[in-house]
Formats: C-alpha cells, structure tokens, sequence
C-alpha cells in the first residue's frame, strides 16, 4: 500500500486525525488533499518519523512574506482553531510552525527523534501542544450551548498558550494568565467601535476564562495526554444583589422606550424569556388560541423545551405585531423594526430611555430578573419557577427565595411581652 487516508495516517503517527489533518494543511506533514479527503504516502510518513522530511515552514515577519504550503494544492488557509482572521492567525501560529532557519531545523528533528525513539522503545507519551488539546475538545463538544462563549475565551487564550506544549502549563503560568486578564480593561461595543471603560474585568470573567483552561486540561487528562492537571484557586467574587424594578419603574420605563424596543421588554417582562429566545421567536412557536409559547431544546440555555404560558398582555403584544410590514424573508419573525428581526436590544435608545426613566445599572437580562421576583412575591412556588423560566436547578431560582417570607412568617412568634411605653411611663 503506497497511500493511505487521514485514519490510517493517524494511526501510524499515534495521533489525533484532527490534529494530522491540521498538521497536513499548514505543511508540517506529507500529505495532500484529493477531493474531499486527505491521502499521505507512506514513505513520506516514514521518512517524517524518521526526521529525513523537511516541511514547509512560514517565514516572514509580515503576511505579505507567507509562502503557500505545498501540501494545500497552492490554496492558502486559515490556520487556528476558531477562525481567527489570517493576519492573527499567522502571527498566533508562527511559533508552532518554526523552525525558521537550519540550526534550529536540525535541532527540532533531533529533539523528533528522540521523542519518537522514546515513545516506540519506552512508551513515553507524545509531546502534545495546548493546540491539539483545543482542536479535540472543541470537536467533541460540537453541539454543547456554552461552546461560543468558550471559543470567545479559547481565542483569547491562544495569545498565549498558542504552541506551548501542555506539560509545561503549570500552576505558575495560569496563575500570571489570570493575572494578565485581571488587569485588562473592561470593553463594551458602540456603534463607533470598542470602547473602554474605567474600570477592569469583573473577577467573575477571569474565573470563567481560567475555567475554559482547566476545562481542557482536565480533558486533556482524561485522554491521558497530562499526568495531572495543577490545582489553582478561584478568584473570590462578590455576590452581586438581583437587579429588579418595581412596578411604577417598569412602566416608567416602557413609556421611554421606542415602540419596537417598549414591546419586546413588556413581553420580557410578561414571559421572564431571555433575550435571545425573544428576539429569535417565530411565530411557529406560538399558538394564540392555544395562549402558548414554546422555546426548542436548541434554543434554550439549558437545552432543554420550555413552555411559556402567555398572559393576555403577552397575547395583546404579540397582536400588536401581527399588523407590522416584513421583508419577505423575515415574515416568520415575530419582532421586527422596519421589517427585519431585532437582535441588538441594549442600543443608544435603550440608554437612553433608561436614563430619562431615572433608572440605573439596568440590563436587559435583568428584566428577567424582575419576572422572576415579582414571581416570588406573589407567591409563585420555586419550583413552579423553575419550570416557567426554563431553568435546569433549583439552585439557580433558589436566589429570588430571599424576597419572599411567606414560608417563614409561622415561625416568628414573640419572645417578649409588647410593652407600652406610654402608659409604662404614665
């Protein structure tokens, strides 16, 4: 057999397809890409193993400068996990693809063979980078709600981990990358572009970033890639108090707000649903005779169907919206402004009228906060709550049980005699 597949190559190399696949299409392994699948000669590979094949290497220190690889049919790619613009991409990943001149090339293949030596004669493990270790767990975990967010962090991540290889990533190097994004200054998208504030990161978004890491790590370690994972500490976060408004400030509020946004907070409020399902609601999802709405598995956070019982103000807004023009490619879309689909809610008008309402540090996530605490003090059982508001725990709605008292108030009974002071005193 003078070729074999992707699989195959893996097998021979003791590695991730994914991680050959990658390799092939940067140039650092023989192989070349026939249709739809990849095929590599096998003594191409052998002599790879054997320290004999030179791979192409990007060189440079500008875009401009960067060869295509040979192994790609002249195409040039995108290199890193999560689609990082080219011009990041190559400058993120010209340490993983150096060497760059022929001592260095003479070093490395020497440093190849011993590993190889090492792994087939006594059964050390390969030298895995924090490149292969993201590029499997962002594949086995295709599907999963929170995989954005963690390729958000992931991206910043790979500023700095990016080719280092995942035994050297110890106690001392996560402790300065938390230190690092500590200090980073907290950024908001306008209109205009980013734009910092005074202040920086919340200690909560450091610990979801070292989160992401361990979260590989830990995976890294289940495939027996890492002995052991270091142990760190979180950084203490501060409970924050639940932001709520009260009846007399919600409708201050809706008042300010422009029509489009006014309806979808009033629904909001209505139906406790997080942004996304209400600017992505369809009407498919809803049955007006019926007085239901229904978020899909796919939709919801905790992947799982809500029904979204529908109040008759619910109804009287989704009404409302029926006599609105649409372009025809949006008709499904139940909330739209000059007939396309509303994504962004928190813009200058959102400010705005946040501001004229005399209402501060507002989210619009935290109108759903205000369903589920005026919720509670009506009287709403926590675990009703938790089925209305889609959520995957009790201990997630267990927050709004401090502002109701209702269960408790049989238990307080007076421990001393109410005394009268104006008559004690006469």
């Amino acid at each position: 057999m003078n070729t074999i597949d992707l699989v195959q190559a893996a097998a021979m190399l003791g590695a991730h397809p994914e991680t050959v696949r990658i390799k092939a299409k940067a140039g650092e392994l023989p192989g070349r890409k026939v249709g739809k699948r990849w095929m590599f000669s096998v003594v191409a590979l052998q002599r790879y193993l054997s320290g004999e094949w030179i791979p192409r290497v990007v060189q440079g220190e500008h875009v401009e400068e960067v060869k295509t690889c040979r192994s790609t049919n002249g195409v040039e790619v995108q290199t890193g996990i999560t689609g990082f613009p080219r011009r990041m991409a190559v400058q993120s990943y010209k340490a993983a693809l150096a060497p760059v001149n022929k001592e260095q090339a003479q070093e490395f293949y020497d440093r190849l063979k011993v590993d190889l030596w090492n792994q087939a004669r006594l059964g050390h493990k390969p030298r895995y980078t924090w490149n292969d270790a993201v590029v499997r767990y962002v594949a086995e975990r295709e599907g999963i709600a929170s995989l954005e967010t963690s390729k958000t962090h992931l991206r910043w991540l790979d500023q700095h981990l990016s080719g280092v290889q995942l035994r050297d990533i110890d106690r001392n190097r996560i402790d300065a990358l938390a230190h690092i994004k500590r200090m980073e200054p907290r950024v908001i998208q306008t209109r205009n572009g980013p734009k910092k504030l005074g202040r920086n990161v919340s200690a909560g978004t450091v610990n979801r970033v070292i989160g992401v890491l361990k979260a590989v790590l830990n995976a890294a370690a289940e495939w027996e890639w890492v002995d052991r994972v270091p142990r760190t500490k979180k950084t203490k976060v501060v409970s924050r108090r639940i932001r709520w408004l009260t009846l007399e400030e919600a409708e201050r509020l809706l008042a300010e707000l422009p029509t489009h946004l006014a309806d979808m907070a009033q629904f909001s409020l209505e139906t406790g649903l997080r942004r996304a399902n209400v600017t992505g609601l369809q009407w498919s999802q809803v049955d007006l005779v019926r007085r239901v709405a229904w978020i899909h598995p796919d939709q919801a956070k905790a992947r799982k169907a809500i029904t979204v019982p529908l109040s008759d103000t619910a109804i009287a807004v989704l009404r409302r919206q029926r006599a609105k023009k649409r372009k025809p490619e949006y008709v499904e879309s139940v909330f739209v402004y000059h007939g396309k689909p509303v994504y962004q809610t928190v813009t200058a008008a959102w400010t705005k009228a946040c501001k004229r309402a005399g209402i501060r540090d507002f989210r619009w996530h935290d109108l759903r906060h205000t369903w589920a605490s005026w919720h509670v003090q009506r009287g709403t059982p926590l675990q009703v709550l938790k089925e209305l508001g889609g959520w995957e725990t009790l201990e997630m709605v267990q927050r709004y049980a401090h502002l109701s008292a209702d269960h408790l108030a049989r238990w307080v009974q007076p421990h001393t005699q109410v005394v009268d002071l104006q008559t004690a005193a006469g």
